[in-house]
């Protein structure tokens, strides 16, 4: 669904509409969390102590799939199999 269409903006319009909010801050947040922050912190009026707060809760914050956490980990313990078998070797 592209932005710029009649019907996103109904869509936006909708969701401002039943969370009692501006339908730009709803646009922004659908478009980008980051172009919302942006957007916000230059509300900001240091002047009347105004200052937005703005909660990211998933900023940096990486997960790793289980199924690709297991393969690193038994690519991991291949690796330290692989030197201790090369130790051994040159060891004897």
């Amino acid at each position: 669904m592209d932005i710029r269409s009649k019907e996103f903006h109904q869509i936006v319009r909708e969701i401002a509409r039943r969370n009692e909010t501006d339908p730009d801050i709803v646009r922004n947040v659908i478009i980008s969390e980051f172009e919302c922050a942006r957007v916000s912190m230059k509300k900001a009026d240091p002047y009347n102590n105004h200052f937005p707060y703005i909660k990211l809760p998933y900023l940096f914050t990486f997960k790793v799939l289980p199924r690709r956490r297991r393969h690193y980990v038994e690519k991991a313990k291949q690796i330290l199999r692989d030197v201790q078998n090369q130790q051994r070797e040159s060891g004897d």
